[in-house]
């Protein structure tokens, strides 16, 4: 069997004797990618409950419109909006944007360095990423989503943040399964 050497997208670490680059865990900073399980959940499961946070954003930042990513426009047009700002699908080519809204997108990220590549350059400096993810502790075992494939601890989080030219300007996870950053372009 040859086995070869991986490394951690978080940390960098070379992770030797790594059978598959689709399945490991960093002994460093215990980042796990694991195969997924089943088929990846649509947003519309995570969008409505996600936009209950869309006043912390807002109270940062004056924003009219704030582009949601892995959403369609029939997505949006369900949710209900109590807010003055445009909710409007994250496409590719946008650039100068005030604002992504990137609910439960990082578990299903098969390359996340281009993941975060791209969010800087379709946000303007100062812009706003609203993240949120499920994490690991250290006495709770989360169930994975379904199409799950990166296991985070919050640490693993702040990190590609700050590595990709992001600073943390707000967050929530007190006794939650799932992360929720809010982050500035610098």
């Amino acid at each position: 069997m040859n086995l070869s050497s991986v490394i951690c997208p978080i940390c960098g670490a070379k992770i030797s004797n790594s059978n598959n680059k689709y399945h490991f865990t960093c002994r460093f900073c215990s980042f796990k990618k694991n195969p997924a399980l089943g088929t990846k959940q649509n947003i519309e499961n995570y969008l409505e409950k996600s936009l209950k946070d869309i006043g912390q954003i807002l109270a940062l930042k004056d924003i009219p419109e704030i582009y949601v990513d892995g959403a369609r426009e029939e997505d949006l047009r369900q949710i209900k909006n109590d807010h003055q700002v445009k909710l409007i699908p994250c496409a590719g080519h946008i650039q100068n944007a005030d604002g992504i809204w990137a609910p439960m997108v990082l578990p299903f990220q098969d390359d996340l360095s281009g993941f975060f590549k791209e969010k800087f350059r379709q946000l303007k400096p100062g812009g706003m990423l609203y993240l949120s993810t499920p994490v690991t502790r250290i006495f709770q075992k989360n169930l994975p989503l379904p199409g799950q494939i990166n296991f985070f601890k919050s640490k693993n989080v702040m990190f590609l943040l700050e590595q990709h030219g992001f600073k943390m300007a707000w967050r929530k996870n007190r006794f939650s399964r799932a992360l929720k950053i809010i982050a500035r372009r610098n």
